[in-house]
């Protein structure tokens, strides 16, 4: 991991959140469960029981926005912990996943020429 080349991918929360709500809203609600409870020590006894609420208000947008807080610190501790190379930041725009692999594909060029 320290000598690979690091896209890191910018993309406000919001598009994030109802991107995860429409790729795992669906889900076993049990399992969403079963993943906060598995959490707990890092992400805070409070925060799984605040999201478990909302989980049983049907809010998974909000229980979405609020765990990505949790995973974009652990991402970015590991980042920093590693980091040889700055990365390289894509700024996306949309949620649109053909869009973004453009955008992507195109910094990757840029970096291997």
């Amino acid at each position: 991991m320290n000598n690979a080349f690091i896209l890191k991918i910018l993309m406000n929360k919001e598009l994030r959140g109802g991107r995860l709500v429409n790729d795992y809203g669906s889900s076993n609600r049990k399992l969403l469960v079963e993943s906060l409870k598995k959490i707990r020590k890092r992400f805070g006894e409070d925060n799984v029981k605040e999201c478990l609420e909302m989980l049983e208000q049907n809010n998974y947008y909000e229980v979405a926005v609020k765990l990505l807080d949790y995973y974009d610190k652990s991402y970015t501790f590991s980042l920093n912990k590693y980091k040889k190379h700055k990365p390289c930041i894509v700024v996306c725009e949309t949620s649109e996943p053909s869009v973004n692999s453009d955008l992507l594909l195109n910094e990757i060029k840029k970096a291997c020429l």
